[in-house]
């Protein structure tokens, strides 16, 4: 198997590329994520960041893949508050170019106190087909976790 994984930053750009290719007795394949963020800094005169994300997965494989994002565009914004509660928000949604299926995700942090943190993350699955099996499986399947963390 040879695995290839890049970044690259310039300025307010993140690059970042992660591509395998695998040979083995039973099918030969290759896949990849690749993609950008794009950050605009202080908006508004603000402490503010606000990163826009473009990805794009693809697996040759196909409906074989072991993976429900073998051709898929998401896209994304990454937010930082950059105050000194830490507090941070990503949300995404992952678009399968072949309607097989689509992912709504969110994670967002922040620290409560210097020792407690809390976490919120949720994932939402739309327009599933049969057709993608992994993502039809769980298409009742949303959810939304809390989680606290304590420090010490």
């Amino acid at each position: 198997m040879l695995k290839v994984c890049l970044l690259y930053t310039s300025g307010n750009w993140l690059w970042k590329l992660e591509a395998l290719y695998q040979d083995n007795a039973k099918k030969s394949f290759y896949a990849a994520t690749g993609g950008f963020e794009y950050t605009y800094v202080g908006i508004g005169d603000s402490m503010i960041d606000l990163g826009i994300i473009t990805e794009f997965a693809y697996d040759d494989r196909g409906d074989e893949a072991t993976t429900s994002f073998e051709n898929d565009l998401l896209l994304g914004l990454r937010l930082g508050v950059n105050d000194t509660a830490g507090t941070e928000l990503l949300a995404s949604l992952s678009y399968d170019l072949d309607n097989k299926g689509n992912v709504f995700r969110f994670e967002t942090s922040r620290r409560i106190t210097d020792n407690i943190k809390v976490f919120l993350e949720g994932w939402v699955f739309f327009d599933t087909t049969p057709e993608d099996f992994l993502l039809y499986s769980i298409r009742e399947d949303d959810f939304i976790r809390l989680q606290l963390f304590y420090y010490f």
